[in-house]
């Protein structure tokens, strides 16, 4: 599903759902179960992730977005500035690609 005119509450499914943020950005997204896909273009911001169960990707191009990927193994991957990254429970994996000021806690 694709999210129009934010800011937008959106839940997904107990099944695998693909997610895209919306353009405008200030979205909250909760996958809830199974193994998700979560978009965040490149002009979407302020936009806050939730993975929930199962093993989940996330595709961050938006800035000052803050995602958790909670239970399973996750891929976080992120290619935009001023973004937070929490992993959470699982064995997670984390890609950062083009910008500087990277701190991995």
């Amino acid at each position: 599903m694709t999210i129009g005119q934010a800011p937008k509450l959106v839940f997904g499914t107990r099944g695998s759902d693909r997610i895209e943020a919306s353009k405008e950005g200030r979205d909250r997204i909760f996958a809830i179960d199974g193994d998700d896909r979560i978009v965040v273009r490149e002009g979407s911001g302020l936009t806050d992730l939730h993975g929930g169960l199962g093993n989940d990707k996330f595709e961050v191009a938006g800035d000052r977005t803050t995602a958790y990927g909670e239970g399973g193994d996750d891929l976080l991957s992120v290619s935009s500035a001023a973004n937070r990254i929490y992993g959470n429970k699982g064995n997670d994996t984390l890609e950062v690609a083009g910008r500087e000021k990277v701190k991995i806690l």
